[in-house]
């Protein structure tokens, strides 16, 4: 009986320290919870295709309202404003028109586009 009063705390302590003690399964959760962050973390979109909508009305005129809705697809698909109408113009993945003599394109301050004068 004194002997099983001895072996019985040993038995105990040696089953919670290779059972209880592991950090395995911690180390597991970290790997899986790191792999979910990792995969959560916003990537550049890829340039996606043209837009398909004419920027040309028929008549030759711009259509405005369309090259505004270019503008508004590429800020979603950056994640940003463009910084001027040249970065949005390298970026923009559609062919956008010149505009009419003595007038350039802008965008305002709430990214619109705009016809001013030169």
């Amino acid at each position: 009986m004194r002997l099983l009063n001895h072996i019985l705390p040993i038995c105990a302590a040696i089953t919670i320290v290779a059972c209880g003690c592991s950090r395995k399964p911690a180390i597991e959760s970290n790997a899986q919870t790191n792999q979910v962050v990792e995969n959560t973390n916003p990537v550049p979109a890829a340039p996606s295709a043209p837009i398909s909508a004419p920027i040309v009305q028929a008549q030759g005129q711009v259509d405005m309202a369309q090259l505004n809705r270019v503008a508004r697809f590429w800020m979603l698909r950056n994640r940003r404003r463009p910084t001027d109408w040249d970065d949005f113009v390298a970026h923009a993945g559609v062919q956008i028109p010149p505009p009419p003599a003595g007038k350039k394109y802008v965008l305002s301050q709430n990214m619109r586009v705009t016809l001013v004068d030169q």
